[in-house]
């Protein structure tokens, strides 16, 4: 089986390959291509997120091409010491449009992508990258969407409002009981007043 695995410099294009690796059988995966796709003439370079150089050390000499072979080194690394064979490609065009070309001259069995690799604003003004190869592609697809990060004091707020529930239904409850008893006790009380009248 052949799998084409894209990355756009991302840290969820890494946590794609590695949620892939984490269920995909070595035996049976004999072939990995892991695609970089350059836009010759986009205003917005190359994601530099998987890159080993430090920000510091990011300056003019770095290119797009350079942050795309960081990027392949580095989802090549997480399939390190697997026995299939590992293929680092980088191609330039539309993102979309090469990794579904990749799919086809590679023969494919399995497209591994990750959804909002770049943001909003990518998705918004260039399409999603991963819709595209998703309807478009020769073979399967998986698209691993980005883990939803729990927010901050949600647990807490869960915890207090149960804690005045709580209180609450136990004073109704007891309200009911003592509603019910005083209505047992009017009934009592005007059942002997009826046969005292008797």
């Amino acid at each position: 089986m052949h799998v084409v695995i894209a990355t756009d410099g991302s840290r969820q294009s890494l946590t794609a390959a590695k949620k892939f690796k984490s269920f995909a059988d070595p035996q049976k995966v004999t072939e990995i291509s892991v695609v970089a796709v350059i836009r010759p003439l986009a205003a917005v370079a190359f994601a530099n997120d998987l890159s080993p150089t430090t920000k510091a050390q990011v300056g003019e000499d770095t290119t797009s091409r350079q942050a795309a072979t960081d990027a392949v080194d580095a989802i090549a690394d997480v399939f390190s010491g697997w026995d299939g064979k590992l293929h680092k490609r980088i191609r330039s065009g539309s993102p979309a449009n090469e990794i579904i070309k990749a799919a086809s001259q590679y023969g494919a069995e399995l497209v591994v992508i990750a959804a909002g690799g770049r943001g909003l604003s990518d998705t918004v003004l260039m399409g999603s990258t991963a819709q595209r190869v998703q309807h478009y592609a020769p073979c399967p697809v998986l698209v691993v969407r980005p883990a939803k990060k729990p927010r901050a004091g949600t647990k807490d707020v869960a915890k207090k409002a149960a804690k005045k529930v709580v209180p609450k239904a136990a004073s109704s409850t007891s309200g009911t009981r003592k509603s019910t008893t005083k209505k047992a006790t009017t009934k009592k009380t005007a059942a002997k007043k009826a046969s005292a009248k008797k």
